[in-house]
């Protein structure tokens, strides 16, 4: 939508799907190369999602969710669904925050080339250099044609990375000294 967003900025963490057109709506789009190419709200995979298509030139083109208060001095991680719809291509998806809800006051945070044709979990770790309100930015700017990339079930959390210590036991509970493990938490 060409709308803007008005009053205080959601708190984290937050969900955000696209499952009703209100919900999408919510979210600004921009068509920077103004080539009437825009992200549409589609069911894919029995999932309703934002999607985009470049068919006709490359694209330039953002989706950016309403603003977020994020704080200085924590980390964010960003995670969604994002599928490529058609298995010979491999559109560019970079993701931002936004300043302000600004496609040119941005923090570029990776910039990932999709190529799953089934819906996959991508993960986007962020901090901001200052606290205050940020916007997540999706920028389809590739010089793929027929590009085409879908995003649903975007999730905005703080995030910390654990580095762990632990000792191994054996079974009568003495430390195994010579055993190393490595574990993730999630």
């Amino acid at each position: 939508s060409e709308t803007f967003y008005i009053g205080m900025p959601d708190t984290i963490p937050q969900f955000y799907n696209f499952d009703t057109e209100e919900n999408y709506r919510t979210w600004r789009m921009l068509d920077n190369n103004n080539d009437y190419e825009r992200w549409q709200r589609k069911l894919v995979d029995e999932k309703w999602s934002a999607s985009f298509t470049a068919s006709e030139s490359d694209a330039d083109d953002w989706l950016i969710s309403v603003p977020l208060l994020l704080e200085k001095g924590k980390t964010y991680r960003i995670k969604f669904l994002a599928v490529c719809d058609f298995s010979f291509l491999t559109p560019s998806l970079e993701i931002c925050l936004c300043k302000n809800g600004s496609d040119t006051d941005t923090i570029r945070l990776e910039e990932l080339q999709i190529k799953d044709t089934n819906f996959k979990k991508k993960n986007v770790v962020a901090a901001v250099p200052e606290t205050g309100p940020y916007s997540i930015g999706f920028h389809c700017n590739t010089t793929t044609l027929g590009a085409m990339i879908s995003l649903t079930e975007i999730m905005i959390e703080e995030y910390t990375d654990y580095d762990l210590e632990a000792v191994s036991l054996d079974a009568n509970l003495n430390p195994i000294a010579t055993k190393e493990y490595v574990y993730t938490v999630q």
